[in-house]
């Protein structure tokens, strides 16, 4: 009889406290395995958006730019005064003028010289743009497909229309900034070609017509014969390698000596 109470007692000491009772396992997965297939998955709009590229080149291309063509802005000024006052006084002579002119032709070189840098500096800005308008695409592609992405599963999980609004509201906003990035690199071509062509253009940028213009009509209403008063022209130009308007205003003093103010 007492063998028996110590079998009971060894097994008592050595047999496991009960555990508190819990949901199987399996049970609390599957809960929320449903609760995830009930939400959702697009409830919240992905938020990676790409940084926006250093920009700051193009605003710096553009201030050399415009510094470039002040300075041919301010050539273009000094020769209309240059040809006022060759126009209006008498005691000008042509050597005087023609020394002024080598000014501002060396005033020329400078800004060709120092076009091929602005030139360079241009197109640095450009390829930056470039590089903007693909993240800016890519970007699009990336919301687009998200859009297109609940659309498909709206009718399966019950998408709240407004985030698909919220994200194309977002893509218009991308396009448009991808609609200025264009203007931008369209603006900034357009100048790269000024620049390209300046060598041929310089002298027109650089030459006022305001003065000269209204002579030339003088002289051709009083000659009745325009293919003559451009003959003389060309012959004063040739002859004292001088700008057209220069010859004019020559050609128009010497034959006509008038009182001027």
């Amino acid at each position: 009889m007492s063998e028996r109470k110590k079998i009971v007692i060894k097994r008592r000491l050595f047999e496991p406290f009960p555990e508190k009772t819990s949901p199987p396992p399996a049970e609390s997965e599957k809960a929320e395995e449903r609760m995830e297939e009930t939400i959702p998955q697009h409830e919240q709009p992905s938020q990676s958006v790409s940084k926006p590229l250093d920009l700051s080149i193009v605003d710096a291309a553009i201030e050399k730019f415009n510094e470039l063509m002040s300075k041919i802005n301010e050539i273009k000024n000094k020769d209309k005064t240059m040809q006022k006052v060759f126009h209006r006084q008498d005691f000008v002579d042509l050597r005087v003028v023609k020394k002024k002119l080598d000014e501002l032709t060396n005033m020329k070189s400078e800004v060709l010289a120092g076009a091929g840098t602005i030139e360079n500096l241009l197109n640095e800005a450009v390829a930056a743009l470039e590089s903007e308008m693909v993240r800016l695409e890519e970007q699009l592609f990336e919301k687009l497909v998200e859009i297109e992405s609940i659309r498909d599963s709206e009718e399966k999980t019950g998408v709240d229309k407004s985030i698909i609004d919220r994200l194309e509201q977002e893509a218009d906003v991308i396009r448009e900034n991808i609609s200025l990035v264009n203007k931008r690199i369209s603006d900034l071509q357009s100048k790269i070609e000024q620049l390209k062509s300046l060598p041929q253009s310089i002298n027109e940028l650089t030459t006022s017509d305001e003065v000269a213009e209204p002579l030339l009509k003088d002289l051709i209403s009083r000659f009745k014969d325009e293919t003559r008063v451009n003959s003389a022209i060309e012959k004063v130009m040739q002859d004292e390698s001088v700008p057209r308007q220069y010859a004019i205003i020559y050609l128009w003093k010497r034959l006509y000596k008038p009182r001027v103010s």
